[in-house]
């Protein structure tokens, strides 16, 4: 998906470390959507899985549409870059047990074609829990440990301002977030919480991860499983794609060399050449 008077679909993969990456090892067929600063899940379950309870008010209808209209304000490419419909990549893509959706944070047309996507594949699939298969959100703008919290909510439980106090939600929660969750409430689907609380993340950055080993059992709970194995070679060459790419763009746009340093890949300053960097699909 790209905005209306981009010249080309350009995608960009990046897996964030987080929770939500456990439900890609049900199965490894899965359909990337986007562009990606972040990321969001749909996936497609048997509703024989245990699932947290939903509101009995729900009526299956989509409460916040999206405004956004395909050829006015965005436009669909599939993967050889001809223009194709959501309901086409949805068709494709709905075989798949997980959808990788990506984002860019303040992308507000990126944010109403997610709530878009969910209606789409939720009318396609059906949102009774009680036969067939459902669809489960997963949200990295939510952490791990108020996911008790978002359950609430979603079973009508308590109000909507207690869920935003006590859930913590990102930056602009009403205008990026809030259809999602909302059209999940009323389609009766559960969310997850899938972000680690990010008082862990930031002891891995300033201790690394093996001060996570030091935990409390319960803390761990809140965790993928431990030891921590960090990236894999394939994740720090898409990483390592995704900043190249960027910066050529930059650097194509100030005609000057563009310099990095990304400790993370253990990589030392390195200069950008003239080739164009690979391109890792995921």
């Amino acid at each position: 998906m790209v905005h209306e008077g981009s010249d080309a679909p350009h995608w960009h993969a990046f897996l964030a470390l987080n929770k939500s990456i456990l439900i890609m090892s049900k199965k490894k067929s899965a359909t990337f959507v986007g562009q990606t600063h972040s990321l969001i899940v749909l996936t497609l379950l048997m509703a024989t899985l245990p699932l947290p309870a939903t509101s009995q008010l729900s009526t299956g209808e989509p409460v916040v549409h999206s405004t956004i209209t395909d050829g006015v304000d965005y436009r669909v490419y599939d993967r050889d870059g001809k223009t194709t419909t959501l309901s086409a990549i949805v068709d494709r893509a709905i075989g798949d047990e997980v959808l990788l959706v990506g984002e860019e944070h303040d992308d507000m047309v990126g944010h109403s074609f997610q709530t878009l996507l969910l209606i789409e594949v939720v009318e396609r699939i059906g949102s009774d829990l009680g036969s067939g298969r459902t669809v489960l959100l997963s949200l990295e703008m939510f952490e791990s440990d108020v996911q008790y919290v978002v359950d609430e909510y979603l079973a009508g439980l308590i109000t909507e301002a207690h869920f935003l106090r006590s859930s913590r939600p990102w930056e602009d929660y009403t205008n990026r977030y809030r259809p999602l969750v909302e059209n999940a409430r009323e389609f009766g689907l559960p969310v997850l919480a899938a972000n680690a609380p990010r008082r862990y993340v930031n002891r891995v950055t300033n201790q690394g991860p093996e001060s996570l080993e030091k935990l409390s059992e319960q803390a761990r709970t809140y965790l993928p499983p431990l030891p921590y194995r960090g990236p894999s070679n394939r994740y720090r060459a898409q990483w390592d794609t995704v900043m190249a790419e960027a910066m050529r763009g930059i650097r194509s746009e100030s005609d000057t060399t563009s310099f990095r340093t990304d400790p993370s890949a253990g990589n030392e300053n390195e200069s950008l050449g003239e080739e164009s960097p690979a391109v890792h699909e995921l």
